[in-house]
């Protein structure tokens, strides 16, 4: 070390000393207040902030049901209903037999959470089929598979390959578009699909052009980090087993599909191998694996009453948790901790009933976690060191009768 840099140190520290109290603390409360929005331009923020969401949703609970939504489920009952065995391709005149139905009861829209990327053993049920959907207001489904190559070399290169139905169908139907879900660090809480770097879509959130055109033409489109606002866990959309619409009389009455969205797509627990995995995933509501079919269809459910949860623009929510983070701090160092976490707690009462009431999300979690490591390290840390420095300076001294002056004896 450079001999004056201890004694540059030392005159750093007789200066600080001569500041004013007053100014010491904006100019710390400064400091905190900068450190979250450095977070979030680093993507830490994006990393914390929606564990808030977990815990207000768990806080909340579950809300009334939408009555616009259905989901008609291909599931073991429905497999078992035709004879065969999970996995296998579902037949398509019993497809054809349960879009009919549902399009003669009213619906006004049919989703297809499937891919028709084959031909059937049948040219002329196929046909039927086409048919059915031509009639009906339907859309289907697609998605893109990533498939990973490796070099001998270990050289991984990812490749993204198109899965859509064939053009029989395709061209039957209103129209194609994307059904994916695409985790955020594992867990599935975006309404939109805007922040991935690639996307098989058109549109941020490709459920909003069927809703404007058969259910609401004044659909407003939702941010592109908004959050799904889920109405429950798995299991909680009003569903009905497809096996229900196989019988010469269907059991299900005609008004449970009449003027809703109804999601035809697989739910099924009995799944084995890597099939069990590839359509549940984990929600920022639950823990418990949700269908695929499930999230659309309470993303189409959001749409409708537009009810999801909406975010601030970045420069915003940025400008937002810097101010809280001054403010917060600044109550503490002029306060005490008692009274930061008194406003901290204030904070969270208003971001609870922003959520719960408004749908709107208000982070802040960030900021609490700095505010306490800076409270900790200012109230209990330091105090620890200056003591301990104190004792060291008094055993130098006593044991050599001189006084050290940061590493040089005076």
């Amino acid at each position: 070390m450079h001999p004056k840099i201890p004694l540059l140190l030392n005159r750093m520290r007789r200066d600080w000393e001569e500041v004013s109290p007053r100014v010491k603390r904006t100019l710390l409360a400064i400091v905190m207040g900068c450190l979250p929005v450095f977070l979030m331009a680093q993507g830490v923020a994006e990393r914390i902030e929606p564990f808030m969401l977990s815990r207000w949703f768990d806080l909340r609970g579950e809300r009334p049901l939408p009555q616009s939504v259905t989901i008609v489920r291909i599931d073991k009952r429905a497999y078992d209903a035709v004879g065969l065995s999970l996995g296998e391709m579902f037949p398509r005149d019993a497809l054809a037999k349960a879009v009919s139905e549902i399009t003669r009861a009213g619906a006004k829209l049919i989703i297809l959470d499937g891919v028709l990327q084959r031909p059937g053993p049948s040219p002329e049920i196929d046909q039927a089929l086409a048919e059915a959907i031509r009639n009906a207001p339907m859309y289907i489904g697609r998605y893109d598979e990533s498939l990973v190559d490796v070099s001998p070399q270990g050289e991984k290169v990812v490749k993204r390959s198109p899965v859509t139905p064939i053009p029989l169908f395709a061209q039957s139907a209103k129209g194609v578009m994307s059904l994916e879900v695409r985790p955020t660090f594992g867990i599935i809480r975006e309404i939109s699909l805007s922040n991935n770097q690639v996307i098989f879509s058109e549109v941020n959130v490709p459920l909003l052009p069927p809703i404007r055109a058969f259910v609401d033409p004044d659909t407003p489109e939702p941010g592109g980090f908004d959050y799904i606002n889920f109405y429950g866990g798995p299991s909680t959309i009003s569903s009905v087993s497809l096996a229900e619409l196989l019988n010469d009389r269907p059991s299900v009455d005609p008004e449970y599909f009449r003027d809703r969205v109804v999601l035809i797509g697989i739910a099924s627990e009995a799944r084995t191998g890597i099939a069990a995995g590839k359509d549940t995933f984990i929600t920022s509501i639950s823990s418990s694996p949700m269908y695929g079919v499930e999230i659309h269809a309470t993303i189409a459910a959001n749409l409708i009453d537009r009810s999801w949860v909406r975010r601030l623009s970045l420069p915003v929510e940025g400008a937002l948790m810097g101010t809280l983070a001054f403010l917060i701090g600044y109550a503490i160092l002029v306060a005490g901790p008692l009274v930061g976490l008194a406003v901290a707690g204030g904070w969270f009462v208003v971001s609870y009933v922003a959520f719960a009431k408004y749908h709107l999300f208000l982070p802040g979690l960030t900021v609490f976690l700095i505010v306490s490591l800076v409270t900790v390290f200012f109230y209990w840390g330091l105090p620890a060191l200056l003591r301990r420095r104190a004792a060291s300076i008094a055993a130098y001294s006593e044991q050599t009768g001189s006084f050290p002056v940061d590493g040089y004896s005076a």
